[in-house]
C-alpha cells in the first residue's frame, strides 16, 4: 500500500470527472499495518492488514453532502457519485460553507522510508527477538506490541488543488514484569526509517525499570519534582492540541477562552 503520486492523481481524476455538481472534494486514504504481539517472553500474533478510503463532498451553491466507500471499481464509484449528488440537493443551505481550496504548492515531507515499507512479518520477528532474549535472560515477564505502517493520503478537489504525501513508521511498546508482579517497567519508540532498527535497547529500559522498581517504599504526601519521559509528554501534547479548536474559542467554549495575556506566563481570568 502507500499510493504513489500518479496512481493517486489518476484515481481521484476519476472519480471527480464522474461528479457533476457545482463543486467537489476528494479525500483519498491507504494503509497496510504489520502487527506483532507478544506475551509471556513469546511471540502470540503476526498479521497484516490493508485499507483503502474514498471520501467524497460535492456541493450545489450551499448545500453539500458526503459520502465515504473502500472499492475503487467504477460502478461502486459512480454510484457513490450519484447517492452524494442526490443528498447535497436535499440538504440544507450551509451559511458557512466554503468554496473549494485553489491549487497551491507544499514541500515534498520527509515521512517516507523504502525500508519500511518493504518491511516483512519474518523482518518484525527479527526485530522483536533480541528484547525476548533478554527478558527471558533477567527472568522478567515481557509483554509488547509493533506495529509497521504504511500509508499514503491526497487531497483533491474541483478547482484543481491536488495535494499527495505517503508515510511510513515503526513504534514499539513494551512492558516488562518481574516474575513475582513485584517490578514493572514500560518503554517505547517510534521511527520512520527502520533501517538498522534495533529495538534492544528499548527492552533493556523496560527490564531495568522492572527490576528497579522492585520492593517500592512509602513517600509522605507533598510535592515532588516529576520528570516525564518523551513518551508520556507525547501523549498530553496530542490530548491539548484537540483542545486548541477555534470554533470552540469563538464560541466561548474554549480553555483558553477563561485565560488572559498579560504579557508574562498566562493566568486564570
Amino acid at each position: 500500500m502507500g499510493l504513489t503520486r500518479d496512481e493517486a492523481k489518476r484515481l481521484c481524476d476519476r472519480v471527480l470527472g464522474m461528479v457533476s455538481a457545482d463543486s467537489a472534494e476528494l479525500w483519498l486514504s491507504d494503509r497496510s499495518d504489520l502487527h506483532l504481539r507478544h506475551a509471556n517472553n513469546d511471540i502470540t500474533s503476526n498479521a497484516v492488514a490493508d485499507s483503502l478510503r474514498v471520501s467524497l463532498s460535492v456541493a450545489y451553491g450551499k448545500r453539500s453532502a458526503s459520502i465515504s466507500l473502500n472499492r475503487t471499481d467504477d460502478a461502486a464509484l459512480r454510484q457513490a457519485v450519484e447517492k452524494v449528488q442526490a443528498m447535497a440537493k436535499l440538504a440544507p443551505e450551509d451559511p458557512e460553507f466554503m468554496p473549494p481550496l485553489e491549487p497551491a504548492a507544499f514541500a515534498e515531507p520527509l515521512t517516507w522510508s523504502e525500508a519500511t515499507a518493504t518491511a516483512t512479518p519474518a523482518d518484525a520477528v527479527e526485530w522483536v527477538r533480541p528484547v525476548i532474549e533478554a527478558a527471558r535472560a533477567a527472568k522478567v515477564e515481557s509483554a509488547g506490541y509493533l506495529k509497521r505502517s504504511v500509508g499514503g493520503a491526497a487531497l483533491a478537489n474541483s478547482a484543481g488543488l491536488f495535494v499527495h504525501q505517503r508515510a511510513t513508521s515503526v513504534g514499539f511498546s513494551l512492558t516488562a514484569r518481574t516474575a513475582d508482579g513485584n517490578g514493572s517497567g514500560w518503554a517505547s519508540t517510534q521511527v520512520t526509517d527502520c533501517a538498522g532498527l534495533d529495538l534492544a535497547p528499548v527492552g533493556a529500559r523496560a527490564i531495568r525499570k522492572a527490576l528497579d522498581s522492585r520492593n517500592p517504599a512509602a513517600r509522605a504526601p507533598g510535592r515532588a519534582t516529576v520528570v516525564l519521559e518523551p513518551a508520556a509528554v507525547r501523549d498530553l501534547v496530542s490530548l491539548l492540541s484537540w483542545g486548541l479548536d477555534r470554533r470552540e474559542f469563538d464560541e466561548g467554549r474554549s480553555f483558553l477562552n477563561a485565560l488572559v495575556d498579560e504579557g508574562a506566563d498566562p493566568v486564570g481570568a
